[in-house]
């Protein structure tokens, strides 16, 4: 391992489906760019963008399964210009940034907030309007195409 590329691992205690799932939408969320994703091979490519000491960096995040739930996450970084020994300490900054984001983002995917913020929404019931036969939500009052009062 060269000083432009270092690696690091993490396990967590969580099926794969809902690490993979996790680790994508958080980094869509984050500063890192997420590049291409494949859930069947478990590979996402993401990037860090430059910084004061770094041209950037790329970083291959493998998500393997253990068991049914447990899931380890390993991360491999390498700088976009491998001569740049500054950027060399972003390896480390970057791994704990993930492995932090994706730790929240399945922490919160275990409160009930997240289930009432994911539940599928009940359709507000309809109402017919009696005059063009018009589909208005039940406490519309008026029909949205005619002005005709609707009663429920």
């Amino acid at each position: 391992m060269s000083i432009g590329s270092q690696q690091t691992q993490q396990k967590f205690p969580f099926a794969y489906d809902e690490v993979f799932d996790a680790l994508v939408d958080a980094l869509k969320r984050s500063s890192f760019s997420l590049k291409s994703q494949d859930k069947m091979i478990g590979r996402i490519n993401a990037s860090a963008s430059m910084s004061m000491f770094s041209w950037g960096e790329n970083i291959v995040i493998l998500v393997e399964k253990v068991d049914e739930q447990s899931t380890l996450v390993s991360l491999e970084g390498s700088l976009k210009f491998g001569a740049n020994i500054a950027g060399a300490h972003r390896h480390h900054k970057n791994f704990e940034n993930i492995i932090s984001i994706l730790s929240r983002e399945l922490k919160f995917r275990t409160t009930s907030e997240y289930e009432e913020l994911t539940a599928p929404k009940a359709k507000p019931a309809k109402v017919e309007c009696p005059k063009c036969g018009g589909e208005n939500d039940i406490d519309a009052g008026k029909c949205w195409r005619c002005k005709t009062p609707v009663i429920a």
